[in-house]
């Protein structure tokens, strides 16, 4: 499972930052968006082990790397947060995902908040797209092929193939694409 999330996070990743051929996935060892995705999921592995004493050896190489990209770069995912294969952190800065469940082939850009609050966490769906700046708080559900839209703050729910924009006044718009065509070539 761990091999096979890394192989779509890289190959996501290489979609979005440059071209997917090898050149492009080299350019990878550059992202620091991408060592956070890499580092997520080696925590994520690390907590399911259960040989205990290897276990602890590789929690405390996993702090110390999370430790290296929050200091770097201030992203910072919760090793216990259950995220889908195919993550793009189309960022160099300050992202914050706390315990979520988000679906598969998500995309954020920089500075990104996704944290839960006393009444819950958020449920992502698949292939969302996180605007520059966004915030989504709490017990909120977004559904697959939605977008939230820059600067946005979410803390209601946002149904499948939506748009959602604004800050004090939320608004939500249906999508204007079929399902899925949003992260198509052209």
């Amino acid at each position: 499972m761990l091999f096979e999330n890394l192989r779509a996070d890289i190959n996501e990743n290489a979609k979005w930052n440059t071209t997917p051929t090898l050149g492009g996935k080299l350019m990878l060892i550059l992202n620091t968006g991408f060592h956070a995705v890499v580092v997520y999921r080696f925590g994520a592995w690390v907590d399911r082990l259960r040989i205990p004493g290897i276990r602890h050896v590789l929690l405390i190489i996993h702090k110390l790397l999370h430790f290296g990209i929050h200091l770097t770069s201030g992203i910072n995912i919760c090793k216990e947060a259950k995220i889908g294969k195919g993550l793009v952190i189309h960022s160099y800065t300050g992202c914050s995902i706390s315990q979520v469940a988000m679906g598969e082939y998500c995309v954020l850009a920089p500075n990104v908040f996704i944290v839960g609050r006393k009444g819950g966490l958020p449920k992502i769906g698949n292939r969302v797209f996180f605007g520059i700046g966004c915030k989504v708080l709490g017990n909120v559900t977004i559904g697959d092929d939605a977008i939230i839209g820059a600067g946005s703050l979410v803390v209601k729910d946002v149904p499948a193939n939506h748009t959602a924009i604004g800050v004090d006044n939320l608004k939500i718009y249906p999508n204007k694409i079929e399902k899925g065509d949003r992260f198509k070539k052209v």
